[in-house]
């Protein structure tokens, strides 16, 4: 009897042990699925806008979302060649200042709080004084800079990712081609209405031979400089138009900024995944655990160009099955190489379609005490309203 006592007891401490190994297994899931979905986000607006006036001013919103107990932090914005002028909108739980760094056109805002603020929050709006003549369809790309930090109640340096805003300008110039097209069309019709008038007089039965000769000379003449004026006015436009618009800071800043999106995708911060709970759905293919991606269109079809993307797709370790895309979950979040240290990006070739840029990312060689530089090349090319990378390599 004692002996079947003690088996009895041995099975039951087995099943208890076992279930409480599941239990504490199954809440560092729960756990690490939480730390994973709470990663915060700092991100600058996008704000279109359709006509250009002298000294007309913008403002962009600054928000950041999912953050908890925040309590100060440094905002280190690039402004993408466009003058600050201060900031609106100031949330009333922290004290916000703002100021111009006039040597890098970069503008540093700190704030504080007494105590921390939790879930989404609209930190300010920050203004921006406008170019006097802006080309058409161009974009004032601002950029969140790596100098940037936040901290919590909790910890003095969160983790966080960034989306980079832009301020788009929709029609520019237009409406001084409009004028001009407008004033060409008035001059034609006007040199076309005093063509027939003076026909008319020509072939008239009491105009003389002489004067029918001089009156279509003249004519000739009109139609000959009636024609240089307009091709010369509408010529200029259109050159205006098509000429490049873009410098080199601006190009390597558009470059600088289409990088980071590749390098947010290829971790997968940019994306949205399906959910299963708490956690991501989790399919497996080829003995693999993937991750439905659910914003594709939105994200990676508007990061690269089509003959680009299988590469592309491959380095991020997303999958095409049955119309759906599937990001291997070991991506996910995935670590840097610990020797990476950042990567600059320079334009060296640039037009109004294409900007050819030059990475240098450097590398800690710890054994040696040194630092490594390696240079790639990261080519982009226009498509529609887009910048879409047609040569990029992950560096780490």
């Amino acid at each position: 009897m004692k002996s079947k006592l003690k088996v009895l007891l041995t099975i039951l401490s087995i099943v208890v042990m076992t279930f409480m190994y599941s239990i504490v297994s199954y809440a560092d899931e729960l756990t690490t699925t939480d730390s994973e979905e709470k990663v915060a986000n700092l991100s600058i607006g996008t704000v279109e806008i359709e006509d250009i006036k002298d000294n007309k001013e913008v403002k962009v919103p600054v928000k950041i979302e999912n953050i908890e107990s925040l309590c100060s932090g440094t905002i280190v914005i690039d402004c993408g060649g466009l003058e600050f002028v201060g900031l609106e909108d100031k949330n009333d739980k922290f004290t916000i200042e703002g100021a111009q760094n006039q040597d890098d056109g970069k503008v540093t805002v700190s704030f504080s709080g007494s105590k921390g603020v939790n879930g989404d929050i609209d930190l300010f709006s920050i203004k921006f004084k406008m170019p006097e003549e802006v080309e058409n369809d161009k974009s004032f790309v601002l950029i969140i800079d790596e100098a940037t930090s936040l901290a919590t109640v909790q910890t003095a340096s969160v983790k966080y990712t960034v989306t980079s805003g832009e301020v788009k300008v929709k029609k520019g110039n237009a409406s001084k081609f409009n004028k001009s097209l407008i004033l060409a069309i008035v001059l034609g019709a006007a040199a076309l209405l005093l063509f027939i008038i003076m026909i008319k007089v020509a072939f008239s039965k009491k105009t003389s031979g002489a004067k029918k000769s001089i009156i279509v000379i003249i004519l000739l003449l009109m139609t000959v400089a009636a024609g240089i004026a307009c091709y010369k006015i509408v010529k200029e436009e259109v050159v205006i138009s098509t000429k490049t618009t873009m410098d080199e800071n601006e190009a390597s800043i558009i470059a600088k900024y289409r990088y980071e999106t590749l390098l947010n995708i290829a971790d997968g911060s940019y994306l949205d995944f399906e959910k299963d709970g708490d956690g991501f759905k989790i399919y497996e293919f080829d003995g693999s655990n993937y991750a439905k991606i659910e914003n594709y269109s939105e994200s990676v079809e508007k990061a690269v160009t089509n003959e680009f993307k299988s590469d592309f797709l491959k380095v991020c370790g997303i999958i095409e099955k049955n119309g759906s895309q599937y990001m291997k979950l070991e991506n996910i979040g995935r670590d840097k190489d610990v020797s990476y240290v950042n990567s600059s990006i320079k334009a060296l070739e640039f037009s109004d379609n294409e900007i050819k840029a030059e990475v240098s990312s450097v590398y800690s060689n710890y054994a040696e005490n040194k630092t490594n530089t390696l240079k790639q090349s990261f080519v982009l090319k226009k498509s529609g309203d887009d910048w879409k990378a047609s040569e990029f390599t992950l560096p780490y």
